[in-house]
């Protein structure tokens, strides 16, 4: 018997209600664009323009939806599975990648089913404020994955650490996960599903307000998870009166724990012990930024009182060197960070190759917290400042040259249009560098994280 995994559409049919509220906030700031297109004694016009971007809104976002989620039910009986209106065997599923996406309130966990046959989809797992899959459409999606063609992992690694590679991959890029994460994940939702059905049948037996997470695994699936206290993990393993491991695997668990709490004091004794004049650079640059704003605050505040008896030229030049000693403190703190983050790294490495014992256990907790550290902080300030006045230089140079201006200025407008442009493109490779480093630390955090990484998943 076919059973669906996902309508076409399916996130705005869930959330008509999401669908509804997203529209009427997005067309009130968009109102005043077309404010003007309705005649001066038209009364309601505003209302009326409010209501027109409302329902552009609501049509263009059910459209995007359309297209990128499409209807996908499957047949185990068959063993098919029908994406959009094309029918292919389970087996011909191949290959899922896993993306997430975690901006605050707005937070999404996808997979993309290919199939060897050639058609795709896209399914909102779990999502919020637009809802992701229901209990019974998680639950066939697991049949889906289990009599699927995919390899049990897709790096050859166990499926914990693909999960933690896939979760360090959230808001860059997917990542593909083979059948044994995937199954690992999607257990864990349905366990979360059902506590909220459960949940929910109960407050409505006792009358009261059922808890009203649309997501339910949303929280452990847009972010890596944390070992948190190993020391409660080992003592759910240990027999409650003699205090011992009960089985082989609890016994492995407690020396496991063991050895990563020792390997964390050692990791902060050397920490300690090493010379930290980065940091203390740094503390100094804040020092003197947060110096610097006072100043600028001050500097405003006497330009307002001041203008009354006369031009304000000591609180103009208060003004300026605050921004100039500012921001020469934020290039200096962002440098020392920076040199503070590698030297911790290389640290971390060093310590690491010391004991051939750690490499598999992985990074101690102090260093591991900055192993997701690409020290872009110098180079995202640069590509921001590039972009703002290279923007702006452009766009000046431009518009003088395009406005013809006077003879004498065309050189000069020439000149802040190609450098702008210059400093634009720069800020670009700032941008496309700062990813780039990004990338290339997601991809090595999981061999770094080792079995610490692993056990936050369950696996020891």
């Amino acid at each position: 018997m076919p059973v669906t995994i996902q309508r076409l559409g399916a996130p705005v049919r869930r959330s008509p209600r999401t669908l509804l509220l997203m529209s009427v906030l997005v067309g009130l700031p968009a109102t005043g664009l077309v404010v003007w297109v309705f005649p001066e004694s038209f009364a309601w016009r505003f209302v009326a323009a409010w209501v027109l971007m409302a329902v552009a809104t609501a049509v263009i976002v059910s459209v995007v939806m359309l297209l990128m989620f499409p209807g996908v039910v499957v047949d185990v009986e068959r063993g098919t599975v029908r994406i959009r209106s094309t029918e292919v065997p389970l087996t011909s599923i191949a290959r899922v990648t896993r993306s997430i996406s975690d901006n605050g309130a707005a937070q999404a966990l996808l997979y993309r089913l290919v199939s060897d046959a050639g058609p795709s989809a896209r399914l909102l797992v779990v999502s919020r404020p637009f809802r992701g899959l229901s209990l019974d459409e998680v639950r066939a999606l697991r049949v889906l994955v289990e009599r699927s063609g995919l390899p049990s992992t897709e790096s050859g690694g166990s499926a914990q650490a693909e999960l933690l590679r896939g979760d360090t991959h959230a808001n860059l890029a997917a990542a593909a996960v083979g059948r044994e994460a995937l199954l690992i994940e999607l257990g864990h939702i349905i366990e979360a599903l059902e506590d909220v059905s459960t949940g929910a049948v109960v407050a409505e037996r006792e009358g009261v307000e059922p808890h009203a997470a649309a997501t339910p695994a949303s929280a452990s699936a847009a972010a890596p998870a944390e070992p948190g206290s190993r020391s409660v993990v080992a003592a759910a393993v240990l027999d409650a009166d003699t205090g011992a491991p009960e089985t082989d695997d609890g016994r492995r668990l407690l020396a496991l724990v063991s050895a990563l709490d020792a390997d964390d004091e050692d990791a902060r004794r050397v920490i300690a012990d090493a010379p930290d004049a980065a940091g203390r650079v740094a503390v100094t640059a804040v020092l003197v930024l947060v110096l610097a704003v006072v100043a600028f605050a001050v500097a405003c505040v006497w330009a307002v009182v001041g203008a009354f008896s006369g031009p304000p030229v000591g609180a103009l030049s208060l003004m300026g060197w605050s921004l100039l000693i500012g921001f020469a403190a934020l290039l200096v703190w962002a440098a020392a960070a920076d040199r503070r983050v590698r030297r911790l790294s290389e640290l971390g490495a060093r310590w690491l190759d010391a004991d051939p014992a750690r490499r598999p256990r992985g990074l101690a907790a102090p260093f591991l917290e900055l192993a997701l550290d690409p020290s872009n902080r110098l180079l995202m300030i640069g590509a921001f400042t590039g972009s703002t006045l290279g923007g702006m230089g452009l766009l000046l140079g431009v518009a003088m040259i395009a406005t013809e201006a006077e003879a004498g200025l065309i050189p000069f407008a020439t000149t802040i249009a190609v450098v702008g442009a210059v400093a634009l493109g720069l800020s670009i490779w700032g941008f496309v560098a700062a990813r780039r480093r990004r990338m290339r630390l997601v991809a090595r955090f999981a061999e770094l994280a080792g079995q610490r990484g692993e056990l936050a998943y369950g696996r020891f």
